[in-house]
């Protein structure tokens, strides 16, 4: 199961940890939420800003915006291997276009990129979806980054 994610700096310290904030499915059964502290999902790297969402929560609407409203360059996903997963599954840039060609079916191994972050710019110029096309005088995104807990101190003045 994917549900969790760590984000480790070059010198070896995890920069960022977080947890799904929603189990999917059967993951229910075994593991809980993930808390407010979870929302945030990008880093700053030597290589630019990468941010990472676990399984489905990639396709989770408001947390992708989330996720571009920090400013994400490179979007890393990890996908569950509880249901047989292809290998070859093309990565692609801001614009669309391919960036390595896929691993065949039969095949193991990483994949490298070279990547321009310039091309981001360009995507932007068609639509950003944070920036001027999200129009926050008539939509947004409220978020509660206040951690749970089950007990709270009230303090008397």
């Amino acid at each position: 199961m994917n549900l969790a994610q760590s984000f480790i700096n070059p010198a070896g310290e995890i920069v960022l940890h977080r947890r799904k904030i929603t189990p999917t499915h059967v993951e229910r059964s075994l593991w809980g939420d993930g808390q407010a502290d979870s929302l945030k999902s990008v880093v700053d790297t030597p290589f630019g800003k990468v941010g990472g969402l676990s399984c489905w929560e990639r396709i989770h609407p408001l947390l992708r915006y989330y996720e571009y409203s920090q400013s994400v360059e490179i979007h890393v996903t990890g996908w569950s291997p509880l249901w047989k997963q292809p290998k070859d599954v093309p990565i692609y840039g801001p614009d669309g276009a391919p960036l390595v060609e896929p691993l065949a079916p039969d095949q193991e191994g990483i994949l490298y990129a070279d990547i321009d972050l310039s091309t981001i710019d360009f995507a932007k110029q068609m639509i950003d979806v944070v920036g001027r096309y999200s129009r926050p005088d008539l939509l947004s995104l409220q978020m509660n980054t206040e951690l749970a807990k089950h007990v709270t101190t009230k303090q008397h003045t």
